[in-house]
């Protein structure tokens, strides 16, 4: 196991040393995929074939953009080798770990989700607990995750001591387990669904480690390629009628058995009964049938349209599921990393204050994603209430602008408030929720700003209060400003969004703009940059 770890940190330093020199892998017209034998997920069939899960979903994606593609087979160890030095593109069926993290570039999305479980011969072992494994011998796949969960975590976790045997197939694992070379072996769920799984094997239902399963690229790899799998596997995933769906049915389904029960039997004769009593009744029912057609198409057309709706949801919930996850998960991951830094005894006053700094970004990102989800569901189950007050706007808006002052500086932006009134603007409203409206505003044209101008004017207009937020950021395309305002949506929809957040500021604004009674409009040209202008009135009722 040390041996494998040195050979590959030996390698990932060669890579480094040779991107340093300016020698990059580039993408050529064909994708190399390793392929292991791991079915139903990834194999060769009797033909020489890829075949499997993963090989279903690559053969997708790289029809929808016109890849060409090269399965190059091979067992585990050897592929991830071969991933490291360039020598294929991809590999799938990778679970995530900060060291493969560092190696190569993954997917965002996984593609499904697994689990490791203990398998043994004819249940000749009262295996109840991990605790239960002591003293045997454990088969495993070599160069795996699980190799490394059982060598290092396992041992030390559950206080236990066993032999452990790395083999390069599931297929040798399970050879020496039907020859009593081994007590156990140890495979993902997937295994139950193989050809390798046959009636003297058995499950323990000991089941460790609930893990994703990614599509890894080299490190080099062009992000746009990677993205373009991103956004398939995300539409594949959202599609019930999709190739990963019929992927799915195709290989977890069990064969059945050949010979049809007499029970079977039965039934069908009984359903042949009845069909050809229907269609007696049918023939004689027919001018009935035809009288209700019109009633039974609306019928039909409300059940359709209930189905659309019910599917919606189901995406908008997958979209949500999607989004929150990264959005979370990034700023834990980058808050639990600058804290195992931070308990090295040796790093210095100033890369201490930079850990600290980072820890703290991560800190409020996670907030203010969590802030923004709680208050989406306090508007989605109307607990939202208006708490209104008189007071001076001019006071508020100086404040809220000022807030942002810093950020606007940090990126060499020109900043700009511009009163329109000559006096004072007396309102009467929702302070909290107009300032929150105004921050969000702010905080986005800031956030899509890199270079340039962002300009927060205000005035009275017909007795009615206008505010704008201007810049000159990305902008936002003309056939996407009518989503801007949903609920997780950015100006980029797709999952390779440049900028961070959970895309639930600007539906909280239309929400709030909505409840004390104003008018949002947006005038925005890509490249150019956007303006977001509000109409309160004066006072809401």
């Amino acid at each position: 196991m040390k041996t494998l770890q040195n050979n590959i940190f030996s390698k990932f330093i060669l890579l480094a040393i040779m991107l340093q020199a300016g020698t990059v892998f580039l993408f050529s017209s064909t994708l190399k995929v390793g392929v292991y034998d791991n079915s139903p997920k990834i194999f060769l069939d009797e033909n020489g074939k890829p075949a499997g899960i993963f090989i279903d979903v690559i053969n997708s994606v790289c029809n929808s953009n016109n890849f060409e593609v090269e399965y190059i087979h091979g067992n585990w160890d050897d592929l991830v080798n071969k991933l490291l030095l360039g020598e294929i593109d991809l590999l799938p069926d990778m679970s995530y770990s900060l060291q493969r993290d560092t190696l190569f570039s993954m997917t965002k999305l996984s593609v499904m989700s697994s689990w490791l479980e203990i398998f043994t011969i004819n249940n000749s072992k009262s295996l109840k607990s991990i605790e239960d494994i002591n003293g045997l011998k454990v088969g495993v796949l070599s160069g795996s995750i699980q190799e490394q969960y059982f060598d290092k975590v396992v041992k030390s976790d559950f206080k236990i001591d066993y032999q452990l045997y790395g083999y390069s197939s599931y297929q040798a694992s399970v050879n020496a387990l039907k020859n009593n070379e081994i007590d156990l072996v140890v495979a993902d769920r997937f295994f139950y669904f193989s050809k390798l799984f046959e009636d003297r094997i058995f499950p323990t239902g000991i089941i460790l480690r609930p893990a994703e399963l990614f599509i890894a690229f080299r490190k080099d790899m062009d992000p746009e390629l990677i993205n373009s799998f991103d956004k398939q596997i995300s539409i594949l995933k959202n599609d019930p009628k999709s190739d990963y769906y019929k992927s799915l049915q195709k290989w977890l389904n069990k064969e059945y058995a050949s010979n049809i029960p007499l029970s079977m039997i039965i039934m069908i004769i009984v359903i042949l009964a009845v069909l050809i009593v229907t269609s007696v009744f049918a023939i004689l029912l027919r001018y009935n049938v035809k009288r209700k057609t019109k009633e039974l198409n609306e019928k039909n057309a409300e059940l359709i349209y209930a189905k659309t709706k019910v599917e919606e949801s189901d995406r908008l919930k997958t979209a949500f599921l999607q989004n929150m996850s990264h959005e979370i998960r990034t700023p834990l991951n980058g808050m639990l990393g600058f804290i195992q830094l931070l308990k090295y005894e040796n790093i210095n006053s100033n890369m201490k204050e930079e850990y600290i700094r980072n820890l703290e970004t991560s800190s409020i990102r996670l907030f203010n994603t969590i802030s923004d989800i709680i208050e989406v569901s306090k508007i989605q189950t109307g607990q939202v209430k208006c708490e209104l007050s008189t007071f001076v706007f001019n006071d508020t808006i100086q404040m809220c602008a000022e807030y942002f002052r810093r950020q606007a500086f940090e990126k060499d932006l020109n900043y700009n408030l511009i009163c329109k009134s000559d006096q004072e603007i007396n309102i009467r409203t929702d302070r909290i929720k107009l300032e929150s409206i105004i921050n969000n505003l702010i905080n986005n044209a800031i956030k899509f700003t890199n270079e340039g101008t962002i300009s927060i004017e205000y005035g009275v207009v017909d007795s009615k209060l206008y505010i704008s937020v201007s810049d000159t950021g990305i902008g936002i395309p003309k056939d996407k400003q009518y989503m801007i305002f949903e609920s997780f949506i950015q100006g980029d929809t797709g999952l390779s969004r440049p900028y961070e957040g959970s895309g639930l500021g600007l539906s909280i604004v239309k929400y709030y703009v909505d409840i004390i009674g104003g008018k949002i409009s947006l005038d925005s040209k890509p490249g150019i940059g956007s303006k977001f202008t509000i109409e309160l009135p004066r006072e809401t009722n």
